[in-house]
């Protein structure tokens, strides 16, 4: 089933543009409306559509209820005096996903943070957690973002400008998780994290220049879960994100930001089976092309190019599409958290964000 629809990626241009009156149309050049008769990139009294690109814009239309209850139950989180160990905000059940509430805080961690998470909802949630060295212990703040795998496409598309919004109030932290369900983060994958970020843990080289933590770091940042459990699930990692051949990156991406081109996708993924490496997947001029490329067991993100008009005048509006397959390894998924940034960075500017984790949420733009 086609869900997402031309009808929400249209309202969330619109959305931005703050425009009431508009019409978009697929990103090819054949295709695209232009003023008057004036060909896209052609000399014109009238603004350009590069002129014309406005600044994107974030966290619109989202209300906090009771914003000081919410304040203040970050700020227990944060206070070495409170018993609070995690605070949860979730949007209100009423069916606009406008209006967001304080959902829960507690003393149980991790866990019981989880248990107020529905599949069908979105939610953004701050724990307070340790990583020990030797004799010495740190306080170290997770980031949770939960889109639950229930919502509905619509919902989806609607939350996607309120991130911005939502994180300020959490900042800072040291870490952060994207998560899809519950069982994708753990007390243990939080530890190894956390360990991993600080330098905390003990590494070993490995013969493909990789490096792994060895089991006395992973001792050191985890209670309550065997040493055999924590050997099974060792994660190795790099320090830092890879882009394979960047020059082809950046070249994809300033053809999709050029006026006269008649490329208006750029698509990068993982590369190289490793969750360390990013590159160029393809580029082109249709969305559908696009899609093609598109894995459900692992994660990419691409840079759209569209076309808006209002009131006969023609806008280039710019989407940033993360998907996230809803197959891929929770620790790639774990791992894109803390990429995700860099990548953004990447592709640059946009208008709108769309996150998506099946093809049927990725529809005509």
């Amino acid at each position: 089933m086609n869900e997402v629809s031309q009808e929400i990626v249209e309202k969330l241009v619109s959305d931005a543009s703050m425009s009431k009156s508009k019409e978009i149309n697929r990103g090819s050049s054949a295709s695209a409306p232009t003023p008057t008769s004036t060909p896209r990139g052609a000399t014109s009294s009238s603004p350009t559509p590069s002129s014309r690109v406005a600044p994107p814009k974030e966290g619109d239309s989202v209300d906090f209820e009771q914003l000081d209850s919410i304040k203040e139950a970050i700020k227990q989180v944060k206070s070495d005096s409170d018993v609070e160990n995690w605070c949860l905000i979730g949007y209100v059940e009423d069916g606009s996903m406008k209006k967001i509430e304080l959902t829960g805080k507690g003393s149980g961690s991790l866990d019981e943070l989880k248990s107020h998470l529905k599949d069908d909802n979105v939610y953004y949630g701050l724990l307070r957690t340790e990583d020990k060295i030797d004799e010495s212990v740190t306080i170290k703040f997770v980031f949770i973002h939960f889109i639950g795998n229930g919502l509905k496409p619509l919902h989806r598309a609607k939350i996607s400008t309120h991130k911005g919004a939502v994180t300020k109030l959490f900042t800072p932290y040291h870490i952060d998780f994207t998560i899809s369900e519950a069982d994708e983060i753990t007390t243990e994958l939080v530890h190894k994290r956390v360990s991993e970020t600080s330098g905390s843990g003990s590494k070993v080289l490995t013969k493909d220049g990789t490096t792994t933590m060895s089991q006395k770091a992973a001792a050191s940042t985890s209670t309550g879960v065997s040493a055999a459990a924590r050997n099974r699930n060792s994660i190795t990692t790099t320090s830092s994100l890879a882009i394979v051949n960047e020059d082809a990156v950046k070249q994809a991406i300033s053809s999709v930001r050029k006026d006269g081109s008649d490329v208006n996708y750029a698509l990068v993924g993982y590369v190289e089976n490793s969750r360390d490496k990013i590159g160029l997947i393809a580029s082109g001029a249709d969305l559908e092309d696009l899609k093609s490329h598109l894995k459900d067991d692992s994660a990419f993100y691409g840079l759209y190019r569209v076309f808006e008009t209002i009131d006969k005048s023609n806008t280039i509006k710019f989407v940033l599409i993360s998907f996230l397959g809803d197959r891929t390894n929770p620790l790639l998924k774990a791992k894109t958290a803390t990429h995700s940034g860099k990548v953004k960075d990447l592709l640059g500017q946009h208008h709108v964000s769309l996150f998506a984790t099946s093809l049927d949420e990725v529809e005509q733009i």
